[in-house]
């Protein structure tokens, strides 16, 4: 009897008193308030961590590429859709879209190429290029921002998507401010020479054989998803240099062709050019200041 009573009690006792859960749902609510704010600069800090450890690894994936295949990858994006028009919903203007700088007077610009600076990417491997949408991707036609902003769905080769490097392609280039921006040149106002900057997407040949996939990066913004930024990293590969003796002119003397294409960055696209020492500058000035949003 007494066996079977302790056992009838034990059953009956199954589950938490009012007054118990009152104690457990206070703790937690301490234990929230305590928690959640922090949780916005926690986030911050991690981002801006990886965002220093991500441009080392591209850099020493792309250059183990080349020195497996004696070649650099192809297929990047060309952050543009082919034309002289930047797609206005990578210029930042409409507010919620990537921002890669594409403005007037800012540190990217679009141009075609001389016949010479194509030959230095072609000879390095890279042919082709992913053209993007004309308009803002939406996840209701299959694309998005960030992921899938192509202005094909299908096969990367296929006409329409993948575009061969001419010079009449489109290209985005580092103004004099974004070589400045890069550490480049010693000032906003001269050229060391023409550089190429391509965005590291999906689709190049890099993926899958350096790269498991392409990192992304998200940018601090209030609405934190992915499209609220352009959230790829890019590459630069300068094409042609500069005589050192017409280098404080400007950039207007002789050009010097290269045989073949220079991997020289791997940047972060905002409205200023970033690269992995400014994320690290800015996690520690986070940690220091206690500010991680």
């Amino acid at each position: 009897m007494y066996f079977s009573l302790r056992q009838h009690r034990a059953a009956y006792r199954r589950g938490l008193t009012l007054m118990e859960l009152v104690v457990v749902m206070s703790v937690l609510i301490a234990l929230a308030a305590i928690i959640v704010p922090l949780l916005p600069g926690l986030l911050g800090r991690a981002e801006r961590s990886s965002r220093a450890t991500n441009s080392q690894e591209i850099y020493k994936a792309v250059q183990l590429f080349e020195s497996m295949y004696s070649h650099y990858p192809t297929d990047w994006d060309a952050l543009g859709d082919g034309s002289a028009t930047p797609c206005n919903w990578l210029d930042g203007t409409d507010g919620v879209h990537g921002n890669i700088g594409l403005k007037t007077g800012g540190p990217l610009q679009l141009s075609t190429l001389t016949a010479a600076q194509v030959s230095a990417l072609t000879g390095a491997g890279i042919n082709r290029v992913q053209l993007f949408s004309t308009t803002a991707p939406t996840t209701n036609s299959g694309q998005d921002v960030t992921f899938n902003p192509y202005s094909s769905l299908t096969d990367r080769s296929t006409a329409g998507s993948g575009q061969a490097i001419s010079t009449t392609s489109n290209l985005v280039i580092l103004t004099s401010l974004g070589q400045f921006q890069l550490n480049l040149s010693d000032n906003a106002s001269t050229s060391t020479g023409t550089y190429v900057v391509f965005g590291l997407g999906k689709r190049t040949s890099l993926i899958g054989v350096g790269m498991n996939e392409a990192p992304v990066n998200f940018f601090d913004n209030a609405a934190l998803s992915p499209d609220s930024r352009y959230s790829r990293y890019g590459v630069v590969f300068q094409v042609s240099g500069v005589s050192a003796t017409n280098a404080s002119a400007g950039a207007t003397g002789p050009i010097i062709d290269f045989a073949h294409a220079k991997f020289v960055r791997v940047i972060r696209f905002g409205g200023t050019l970033g690269v992995g020492d400014d994320a690290i500058r800015d996690f520690w000035k986070d940690v220091a200041g206690g500010d991680g949003s």
